[in-house]
């Protein structure tokens, strides 16, 4: 199994919801007031301000998150050479690479084993596409992770599921490129 814990997350979110004027005389404030004011780098080249873009804009305090319960499951949006997906411990918060996956009617666990499982990351590469051309990783939309067949658990007998459980819990494994764990070729 692949588990996130709070040892490996290397940025921290300062969560507040207060207004300024309750901020005074904090570097806090003084921070919200750069964002406002000062452009700062985004992704590649381009850089802005933060509290003008569009999707802080429309808060009524741009730079207030608005409340989620961490998903315990982690999906990440594209897959390269390596297929995974997190089993949530740390209860981090998804991000835009990150999708929350939260399992209706099968245990996280067992859910997050099978998302990892060989037979998912095929259908993965049968339904998923690849921005830019070959070798660029497999991206996929939520509407097309919800699609995603998924072995049926109700197929699996008890004891199976326990040990598909047990092996995923129990023994975290390095995350190597998919061809290791299919390394026969047809052709």
């Amino acid at each position: 199994g692949i588990v996130v814990t709070k040892r490996q997350a290397d940025l921290l979110v300062i969560k507040v919801n207060k207004e300024k004027e309750e901020l005074q005389r904090t570097n806090l404030l003084a921070w919200i007031v750069r964002g406002e004011t000062e452009k700062f780098k985004g992704r590649g080249d381009k850089s802005s301000i933060p509290a003008l873009r569009p999707t802080l804009k429309s808060r009524r305090l741009w730079y207030a998150l608005p409340h989620r319960n961490p998903a315990p499951i982690l999906w990440i949006e594209v897959k390269k050479r390596r297929s995974f997906t997190l089993l949530n411990q740390a209860k981090l918060l998804a991000d835009r690479s990150f999708y929350d996956v939260i399992p209706q009617e099968l245990d996280n666990s067992l859910c997050c084993a099978l998302l990892n499982s060989t037979i998912t990351a095929l259908f993965c590469e049968a339904q998923g596409n690849a921005p830019g051309g070959s070798g660029a990783g497999i991206q996929m939309t939520t509407a097309e992770v919800r699609r995603i067949m998924l072995l049926n658990p109700k197929d699996i007998e008890t004891e199976h599921g326990a040990i598909l459980q047990g092996g995923f819990t129990r023994c975290p494994r390095s995350i190597g490129p998919i061809m290791i764990h299919c390394p026969d070729r047809i052709l």
